[in-house]
């Protein structure tokens, strides 16, 4: 798959992730551990089918790695995380939202100037769902150290989703 296709299928993945975290949703396990390290780990394997990476094209995408998981941890306590109906639920606030905006035009500018210093931009382009991936795992840690603190259980796979307001 080419990578602006990878583009788009972060991009459909980060709209639906935003949209229904807004409306607030239980929190599953799941989703703060592995639906980030599938993105992950979908990622990695693109990145290792590039044919010709280079010492800057990795030092790159290592930056990129590392600010994208301290922004999905500085993230993760923006959002709220309650207890509702027995177990944990989560709802984006709208600093949530900001510092979604604040990231994706900070890899934007990260790519640029890595292409400056003569990282390929395919190769950019390529590491987006590693990038998405991390930021979702930072945030993800976050949010399951707080949830510990409430002493609630992780919401069932089966529980309703709702929309909410805290």
């Amino acid at each position: 798959m080419n990578s602006v296709l990878w583009i788009v299928v972060a991009a459909a993945i980060l709209i639906f992730v935003i949209g229904r975290r807004l409306a607030g949703e239980p929190l599953r396990a799941g989703r703060v551990t592995i639906f980030p390290l599938v993105i992950a780990v979908v990622g990695l394997y693109q990145i290792s089918r590039v044919p010709h990476l280079t010492a800057t094209d990795i030092g790159v995408m290592g930056l990129e790695a590392l600010v994208a998981v301290v922004l999905g941890m500085v993230r993760g306590s923006t959002i709220k995380v309650f207890v509702r109906d027995g177990h944990l639920w989560q709802k984006y606030s709208w600093a949530t939202v900001g510092l979604w905006v604040g990231s994706i035009l900070l890899r934007f500018g990260m790519t640029g100037g890595g292409m400056l210093l003569g990282a390929d931009k395919s190769v950019m382009q390529t590491a987006i769902l590693l990038t998405l991936g991390l930021t979702f795992a930072g945030e993800g840690a976050v949010i399951a150290l707080r949830a510990r603190t409430l002493g609630a259980p992780f919401a069932p796979r089966d529980s309703r989703r709702a929309r909410i307001s805290p």
